[in-house]
């Protein structure tokens, strides 16, 4: 009896200690680190199924789930891309998010996963203290795996077998994707072109050209961001941003039948452009 009481002395303190233990690990702010650029900056998807090419989502999850629906996606046999900005401004982000992990979805980082993660970034360092602003205060609700996901985006996803590019805002003619700057790829609307035929990208409507106008092929470049242009068709390019966030419509191709378009309209104006 005497032993077994001396067990039980010696054991229940340790068995409160790790109980403690695990409370503290369970509740303790999180110490991932997120890096500044992806670490594969320019994605080569190699398949031989279909793909289907999806616009700015901007977290409206019904459309996106009532776009796949209509365009008859089987995720079986057909992969979906995601040109950048699934996140932000609308309903729904973190569902948004989730569901795009759920089904196996690929996407391209926008303007609006840079600006999370530096906001998550900010979060995380103040140990998950200072709240964000109320437009990113969605944020709260992200697992550390869900930012991961949203850290690994790349750039660009290549599809050699559709001879196609998605990339979130656009690229700079005659410039190979490894000297694209990252501004370009996630934020440009426009090119101008000096007088010695330089090329620049700029996020103004109003200067220079669009940037899918200009590009000259012979890769087909499907690109989202540009929601003022809405539905843009140009020889080698395709913007497939028609604002879905501002109450207009969701909008996706499959890139081995470019003549029809898919698009299902929004439940509501989200947010006033």
């Amino acid at each position: 009896m005497k032993t077994g009481r001396v067990l039980c002395f010696i054991a229940f303190p340790t068995l409160v200690g790790l109980w403690l233990g695990r409370l503290w690990l369970r509740g303790r702010p999180s110490r991932l680190k997120i890096p500044s650029s992806p670490v594969e900056r320019h994605k080569r998807l190699v398949t031989d199924k279909r793909v289907f090419v999806i616009g700015d989502i901007h977290g409206c999850v019904d459309e996106f789930k009532l776009l796949l629906k209509k365009a008859d996606v089987d995720l079986r046999t057909t992969v979906v891309v995601l040109a950048g900005d699934l996140v932000n401004k609308g309903p729904d982000s973190v569902a948004t998010l989730r569901y795009s992990r759920q089904i196996g979805a690929l996407a391209v980082r926008g303007n609006h996963e840079e600006a999370v993660l530096r906001c998550v970034r900010t979060y995380y360092s103040s140990n998950k203290e200072s709240l964000p602003i109320k437009r990113y205060r969605w944020i709260t609700g992200l697992r550390d795996d869900d930012v991961r996901w949203l850290a690994r985006l790349p750039f660009t996803i290549s599809i050699p077998s559709m001879n196609a590019i998605v990339v979130h805002a656009g690229l700079i003619p005659n410039l190979p994707l490894e000297e694209q700057s990252a501004e370009t790829m996630v934020s440009a609307r426009n090119v101008v072109t000096a007088s010695d035929g330089t090329m620049r990208s700029t996020t103004s409507i109003s200067e220079g050209l669009p940037i899918g106008f200009v590009w000259p092929g012979p890769e087909l470049v499907c690109f989202g961001h540009d929601a003022k242009r809405r539905l843009q068709r140009h020889d080698f390019s395709i913007g497939l941003d028609t604002g879905c966030v501002y109450g207009d419509r969701l909008t996706g191709i499959y890139l081995d039948d470019l003549t029809k378009v898919y698009q299902v309209e929004a439940g509501k104006v989200y947010e006033k452009p």
